[in-house]
């Protein structure tokens, strides 16, 4: 399964075209991700006779494009041409087809100013749940990715998602959160809040610590940031600061009137920064389905395993089948199923998760092959029926 499935790269036929081309075809190479290309032509060129020519010359651009990437190596392209507004159509094609991430220019005739967001861009940002990556002029190599965390759900997904992508693009991680004290003018209570910051500040360690504990960073090269002050202002400056590539922020998402809001610090940031970026809200740029199920199988049957170790065999039932809840062909589950079960002198379920081990072993592999697992788990097929 790829985590990165498909990918709309929304493109107009300029410079920043390049970016948004050459950053599809990275993720391609990393996740083998599908990749859409669509222009959106206006409204007004459909009811017209020069429409058909302007949509002809469209297509060929797109197909140029097509063919640079699948010159590229990039197998899995296709292109598409829509009338109407760009953030409308963006969105209608991406919800349409499912896909992880967008993928677009800053947008505008700006493109001198580092930090201009177009006005399309701004309003998918806005108006859609799927993550956007607003690209900017992109490195050879993404080196350094930086993720503000501030202990909400939106960020704990955007971090979930940076880890990954660090790991897939071999991309250094920094991790920042950053605690704004309260501020006072009035010298009468500013020495309560200085003791009340120095609590708040202390508190708020507590809790990054706390929020990382739900994280596995493996092999991942990371480092963990703390900064004090304004908190948009701090991101921009560690950003900066840390010359990175990529920043992946996660933003409010709410349904309603708050579905047109992004979040203020993000909008704040995204303005600010050199960098390309990426917002989430309530979905994440990458499926980890398949991982979130590999990670309770590996956890029940861990847990298993340790619980017949101590010979608190209910235990390790409960916990073996959970795990083949998750996986009924996981022979390892099945074979500890078997083993707790002749343990506890339970004959029939002994034979029941035997025969089931036995035919799962012989449905997924050759004659060979399975007796070469039912040897190396030391199950006789004496008795099987």
């Amino acid at each position: 399964m790829k985590l990165l499935n498909k990918i709309l790269l929304a493109v107009n036929f300029d410079e920043q075209a390049k970016e948004v081309i050459e950053t599809g075809r990275k993720l391609h190479e990393s996740f083998h991700s599908h990749i859409i290309l669509l222009h959106v032509l206006p409204e007004r060129l459909n009811k017209q006779y020069i429409g058909e020519l302007v949509k002809k010359v469209a297509q060929n651009n797109l197909e140029n494009l097509k063919h640079q990437l699948i010159d590229k190596d990039v197998e899995d392209v296709e292109t598409i041409i829509q009338y109407g507004s760009v953030f409308d159509k963006t969105i209608d094609i991406a919800e349409g087809n499912a896909v992880n991430a967008i993928l677009m220019g800053a947008g505008g005739d700006n493109v001198s100013d580092v930090n201009y967001i177009g006005t399309s861009v701004e309003k998918v940002m806005r108006k859609t749940d799927i993550p956007v990556w607003v690209v900017r002029k992109e490195p050879t190599k993404i080196q350094r990715i930086l993720c503000p965390v501030d202990f909400s759900e939106p960020s704990k997904r955007a971090l979930t998602n940076a880890i990954t992508m660090a790991e897939s693009l071999g991309a250094e991680l920094i991790v920042l959160s950053v605690f704004e004290p309260e501020y006072s003018y009035s010298r009468w209570i500013k020495a309560d809040l200085e003791n009340e910051n120095k609590k708040a500040y202390q508190a708020f360690l507590e809790q990054y610590d706390q929020f990382l504990k739900n994280f596995a960073f493996r092999d991942l090269i990371w480092k963990k940031l703390i900064a004090q002050g304004v908190i948009d202002e701090q991101i921009v400056q560690n950003v900066k600061d840390h010359q990175t590539d990529l920043l992946i922020m996660g933003t409010t998402g709410r349904t309603g009137l708050g579905r047109l809001l992004i979040g203020s610090v993000t909008e704040k940031v995204i303005h600010k920064v050199e960098c390309s970026v990426i917002t989430t809200k309530s979905k994440s740029l990458l499926d980890f389905q398949f991982e979130i199920t590999m990670s309770e199988l590996a956890k029940h049957h861990n847990n298993g395993l340790e619980a017949l170790s101590n010979k608190d065999y209910q235990m390790a039932l409960t916990h073996f089948k959970l795990a083949h809840d998750v996986d009924k062909f996981h022979i390892p589950t099945l074979v500890r199923l078997y083993e707790t079960y002749n343990l506890m002198g339970k004959k029939s379920k002994t034979q029941q998760y035997k025969t089931a081990t036995i035919k799962v072993l012989e449905y997924l592999w050759d004659e060979q092959m399975a007796q070469k697992m039912l040897d190396y788990y030391s199950i006789s097929k004496e008795d099987y029926v």
